[in-house]
């Protein structure tokens, strides 16, 4: 069994996210997804409370069960996903999960908190021999790759607008929610989560409104 991991704060859960979920439902059998859920204030003036996050997560972890089945395993990354990632390699490293290999996605940011024990003492202590026997693999994903993943779930858009949506980053969409800018908000909530309906609504209807007040 191939096995992806997908741990981050996701606050909110936008389509560059979804790009390395969707690129992991490529190359993998099952993904388990951690999603964080404490509250933060960050870059802009938005403050992403924890009952938001809460709330949405609410919202997605529903919504990528009804899209996309036991494909996905959403968890909350308690006490925080980065943790979660390493617990699941740990299992793995132990045999708790069989797993022929493991490959985890990741922001440059997080991928750093991985690959900096490869090559040092803390490599084994952590891995074990999965990296070593090429059982463990550490991707943050390449436009080319992300944009091809995409074009499964958005047939009819340019190369160059799939691109804008990998790119995306959580900051510019609570910037625009903080603005009121709900159209913005809407060009950046993954497509699944206008497909599926939380609470009489659409999934993606809920989320705005639970980001913008309204």
């Amino acid at each position: 069994m191939k096995i992806g991991v997908f741990g981050g704060g996701f606050k909110p859960f936008t389509t560059g996210h979804f790009s390395k979920l969707s690129l992991s439902l490529l190359e993998n059998d099952i993904t388990y997804l951690f999603y964080g859920v404490s509250p933060r204030k960050k870059d802009c003036e938005f403050i992403y409370t924890e009952k938001m996050a809460e709330k949405i997560f609410k919202i997605v972890s529903l919504s990528i069960k009804e899209r996309f089945g036991d494909k996905v395993i959403v968890k909350k990354g308690m006490p925080n996903p980065i943790v979660e990632v390493f617990n699941l390699i740990e299992s793995v490293k132990r045999k708790e999960i069989d797993a022929e290999r493991v490959t985890v996605y990741s922001g440059e940011d997080d991928n750093y908190r991985f690959t900096k024990y490869i090559g040092t003492p803390y490599e084994k202590k952590y891995f074990g021999n999965l990296f070593q026997d090429k059982r463990l693999f550490f991707k943050t994903g390449d436009i080319d790759s992300l944009t091809s993943s995409m074009r499964t779930f958005y047939p009819t858009l340019s190369e160059k607008r799939i691109a804008e949506l990998v790119n995306v980053r959580g900051t510019s969409v609570r910037r625009a929610a903080f603005n009121e800018d709900i159209q913005t908000v809407k060009s950046y909530i993954p497509v699944f989560l206008f497909q599926t309906r939380y609470n009489g609504n659409t999934s993606s209807e809920e989320i705005i409104k639970t980001l913008c007040g309204g």
